[in-house]
């Protein structure tokens, strides 16, 4: 059984608590999956609104965003239901990762993968139902309490002072959709640990949330911020590995002189794959990737020098999205973690 200092010292565990080839594999199946079901509804989304599936591939490769896209209203509900099809397979992982945190910070180091699953088959409902009640509620305080003041202004005379005397009263109600929106958030951070060290039911996992927000919010601003700059610094410095083994990787095949410019195409059409992204941008270093982000538009791309060559191309665009699923999932598994940490430390200090 682990020894923890119930304090901000204990958050620093989450580092190395998070990197687990387990919790890092539920994460990244994870991220796998809800990317897969946001993709498939991005490209339905775009091509309802007229877009052509080349053009599609060419301007997001596998992520479509629709940012500066012109959608129809149908096609932006289809993009934001594979975002939340995205939201909902990382809270089960979170919840999975959390409960392997909490059984091993019992003592339990062989907790399986199977029966984290098993856990969030029976509390899945928990975890998805109790942010869903706090937007519900608050979607109905904000249309309750917005239509009144309208239908007060259908009364003659009296609706104007009417409306007038609502205000102050409104005012308070909107104060508060605005501390359950805090407390919305909050559901979709710390939620899944919450389900999995305390195996509550909905209206306990609400009230947890609410109780961890009024006792102790300056602890939970403080300890989250901590969390944070681990979550950065680990995802950094993993990143910079990965870049190191990148760098290796590109300077061992293209050492022999006969492979350097069959090699150097490869690479650049591989990184082709990858969606555009300042952190992603980073690896231009690589031979003929500076040429390929630009160079290596449609009419470029279509010029291949021969179907194996496409072929390896995919091959290594695949690894290198693996490769980038691999590192965020490093980065989720610490948060994961880190919120059971706060959560056992906050439970503890009310």
């Amino acid at each position: 059984m682990v020894t923890l200092h119930f304090d901000f010292k204990d958050v620093f565990r989450a580092g190395r608590l998070g990197f687990s080839p387990k919790k890092m594999w539920m994460q990244f199946v994870g991220l796998g999956v809800g990317l897969v079901l946001y993709t498939i509804f991005g490209y339905v989304a775009f091509l309802l609104s007229g877009w052509d599936i080349g053009e599609i591939w060419t301007s997001y490769r596998l992520w479509p965003f629709p940012l500066y896209a012109d959608l129809t209203w149908y096609s932006v509900i289809l993009v934001a239901v594979g975002a939340l099809l995205l939201l909902i397979t990382n809270l089960l992982a979170n919840t999975a990762v959390a409960k392997v945190t909490f059984e091993q910070l019992r003592g339990d180091e062989f907790y399986e993968i199977q029966e984290a699953l098993r856990f969030v088959r029976r509390h899945w409902r928990v975890v998805l139902l109790s942010p869903l009640a706090l937007l519900l509620f608050m979607a109905v305080l904000v249309i309750f309490c917005g239509l009144i003041p309208g239908a007060f202004l259908w009364i003659p005379f009296a609706g104007e002072w009417l409306t007038a005397l609502a205000a102050i009263p409104l005012f308070a109600v909107f104060l508060f959709v605005v501390y359950l929106g805090i407390i919305f958030i909050v559901s979709l951070i710390m939620g899944p640990a919450i389900v999995a060290t305390t195996e509550s039911d909905t209206f306990d996992s609400i009230f947890e949330l609410f109780s961890v927000v009024n006792d102790q919010p300056w602890r939970l601003v403080v300890y989250e911020v901590i969390l944070a700059g681990i979550v950065w610094v680990a995802v950094y410095v993993l990143g910079a590995f990965v870049i190191g083994s990148l760098r290796l990787f590109s300077w061992a095949v293209t050492v022999w002189p006969f492979a350097a410019d069959k090699a150097e195409a490869i690479i650049a059409r591989a990184m082709w794959y990858l969606p555009y992204c300042p952190a992603i941008e980073r690896l231009e270093w690589l031979p003929g990737v500076a040429r390929s982000i630009e160079a290596f538009g449609p009419t470029r791309y279509a010029a291949s020098p021969g179907w194996s060559w496409e072929i390896a191309a995919l091959l290594g665009g695949i690894a290198l999205y693996v490769v980038l699923l691999f590192v965020v999932s490093y980065g989720v598994a610490i948060a994961s973690a880190g919120e059971t940490l706060i959560y056992l430390v906050l439970y503890k200090k009310k």
